[in-house]
């Protein structure tokens, strides 16, 4: 069961990459692809903030991955969001997918729901007809992941 289980997964992943593949040989697509070390949050200095018996490891690090592919422009389409979330303990696999119309409530909630997944260290793959620097907190992200 198990074996048919990963196949599956094995399938789909393999599926999305020639999807991807196609579409930036028919689009045009452009992809960037981010390092996971560049969203490490920031530690506390000495545990500044906490108390002592606080049960707060300073020591973890959230890693996640941030995809941003430039595609044509959909009408009323701000872009369309697709979050993958796994724990390698319980190996939990969730992936949701999220369109946001081009409206300025959904501008908003776009940029919020991005920050938030990456800041939770859930992987994040955008799809927009707009140029990243649109999006100042998710262009915010690219530009450190750039420069360093």
């Amino acid at each position: 069961m198990y074996k048919g289980f990963y196949g599956l997964l094995l399938m789909q992943v393999q599926l999305e990459q020639r999807v991807a593949n196609l579409s930036q040989l028919l689009f045009g697509v452009d992809a960037f692809e981010i390092p996971s070390d560049a969203f490490q949050l920031e530690l506390a200095s000495d545990g500044e903030g906490h108390d002592e018996e606080d049960d707060v490891d300073l020591e973890q690090v959230i890693h996640s991955t941030l995809t941003y592919y430039m595609v044509q422009p959909i009408q009323f389409v701000l872009g369309i969001v697709r979050f993958h979330a796994s724990d390698e303990e319980s190996g939990f696999f969730d992936v949701t997918e999220d369109i946001f119309m081009d409206t300025p409530e959904e501008f908003c909630r776009f940029e919020n729901e991005v920050s938030e997944a990456l800041e939770a260290g859930v992987d994040v793959c955008v799809m927009s007809g707009y140029e990243p620097d649109t999006f100042p907190q998710i262009n915010e992200y690219l530009a450190d992941a750039l420069s360093s």
